[in-house]
């Protein structure tokens, strides 16, 4: 019989369901059998149940063995995780540049130079991070240029690619990464678009909106708008056809002011450039009502992680958080080697030296960061939530002690409070979607067309 305590039940916006979060099971249920359901995971007995309730004990029997046989089947369905032996990367992001042309008001980097000194990356530290590279790891999916502004350092970027395509394959790496900028888009120059052409797959260009939006925030050193160059950048880079380009913008209280929603900065993106992207939250899902609000109705309005849940029922496979450290990494301009890019700079989250000891070689340093080993085993790490498979929480923003600037083994009570919120209203909405098939069709076509544009 299976375990109710694996079961967690959600009620809201006049919708029940079950949820058999091992199983990924997912089943709309009435609130009498909500109530039965209730009381035996309460403790109380099928007999006290049947008394209580004026139920036949063997319908409540034929109840659970119902919902048993759906789960069992879900359970056979389940994908088996698989192990992998060798050391395979999904992403580095490499610090080029401790410098910036910009100073946006809400820059966590302090105008790019994570409060050291203003420096390029060179090509002897870019030398030891191919070398680094090429012997430590079998498989690096993208190598990401990152800054401060990358693109001052567009003589670090050729030198670097060059290296991995010059390489003769005699070394552990098997295959050559993608290589990607994230950018804030206000250079352009013939130097550089002969780098991209040659050797990056796709670009990440930071912008907030429209112009008045943008400007507000993402501004030169000199207090002027970026807004136009970046429009000029995007337009530009769309032309060149072996580049995928996306945006990223940072959703501010001024976005709230100005009653911009999430929703109408994706619409502006499609409509003038034609280009998918994400958002990023300068404020948090507390302080964000709007992010437990949505509806059905549209299915434009559908939260971003709605088909990322989708496809972990569907395919009965855990959604993975961020895996910092393990699958991906920083490096600074200097060579360090830290879990996340928001920590370069912090010296407590030092991970080591792409010369010498780090958490690749080392066990000291890997026994100092438990969290690490942890992150990609939820069972562990969140062994009593019901939403441990489902949950793609950053581990930056969840687990980060920003006081004592160090990474904890339990996450922030509050943010995980609202992110079963977050995922129960989703669940639901799943369900209520599922019961309308015209929109169910609808939200499937346009996910394709989504799929289809947005992929690098």
């Amino acid at each position: 019989m299976v375990n109710l305590k694996e079961i967690h039940i959600i009620s809201k916006d006049n919708e029940t369901i079950l949820f058999h979060y091992p199983s990924y099971t997912l089943i709309s249920i009435n609130d009498h059998i909500k109530e039965i359901l209730e009381m035996i995971k309460s403790g109380i007995s099928l007999s006290e149940i049947s008394l209580k309730k004026n139920i036949i004990e063997a319908d409540i029997k034929k109840l659970l063995l119902s919902f048993d046989k759906v789960i069992n089947k879900n359970l056979l369905c389940k994908e088996k995780e698989i192990e992998i032996k060798e050391r395979a990367i999904h992403r580095i992001t490499l610090h080029i540049s401790n410098d910036c042309n910009l100073r946006c008001k809400y820059c966590y980097a302090n105008g790019g130079n994570y409060n050291l000194h203003r420096h390029l990356m060179t090509k002897e530290t870019a030398k030891d991070f191919y070398d680094f590279c090429i012997n430590n790891f079998h498989h690096i999916e993208k190598i990401v240029f990152f800054g401060g502004e990358p693109c001052l350092n567009v003589d670090v970027i050729e030198y670097l690619c060059s290296l991995f395509y010059n390489y003769k394959f005699d070394k552990s790496l098997k295959e050559l990464p993608k290589f990607g900028i994230i950018t804030n888009g206000t250079i352009w120059n013939k130097r550089l678009i002969g780098v991209i052409k040659k050797y990056i797959t796709f670009i990440t260009v930071s912008i907030d909106g429209e112009e008045k939006i943008n400007d507000t925030n993402r501004i030169d050193k000199q207090g002027k708008g970026t807004y136009y160059r970046i429009a000029k950048f995007i337009d530009n880079i769309k032309h060149i056809p072996s580049v995928k380009v996306q945006y990223e913008a940072t959703y501010t209280k001024d976005h709230i002011k100005e009653n911009i929603t999430k929703d109408d900065i994706s619409l502006f993106f499609r409509k003038r450039f034609d280009i998918e992207g994400f958002l990023v939250d300068e404020i948090s899902i507390e302080e964000d009502s709007n992010k437990l609000e949505f509806s059905v109705q549209n299915v434009d309005n559908l939260p971003e992680c709605f088909t990322d849940i989708l496809w972990a029922i569907s395919f009965k496979h855990h959604l993975e958080s961020c895996q910092i450290s393990r699958l991906q990494f920083a490096i600074s301009t200097s060579g360090l080697i830290y879990p996340c890019h928001m920590d370069v700079g912090i010296e407590s989250l030092n991970l080591g030296d792409i010369k010498g000891d780090n958490i690749f070689n080392s066990k000291h340093i890997q026994d100092h960061y438990p969290l690490f080993n942890l992150i990609n085993s939820k069972e562990k790490l969140c062994p009593n939530c019901w939403c441990q498979n489902l949950c793609e929480c950053c581990p930056r923003s969840f687990f980060y002690d920003s006081e004592a600037k160090r990474y904890s083994l339990s996450p922030n009570s509050d943010k995980c409070k609202y992110q079963r919120e977050y995922i129960e209203k989703i669940l639901i909405a799943i369900v209520k979607l599922r019961q309308n098939k015209a929109k169910w069709q609808e939200y499937v076509n346009e996910i394709n067309k989504k799929q289809k544009k947005y992929e690098y």
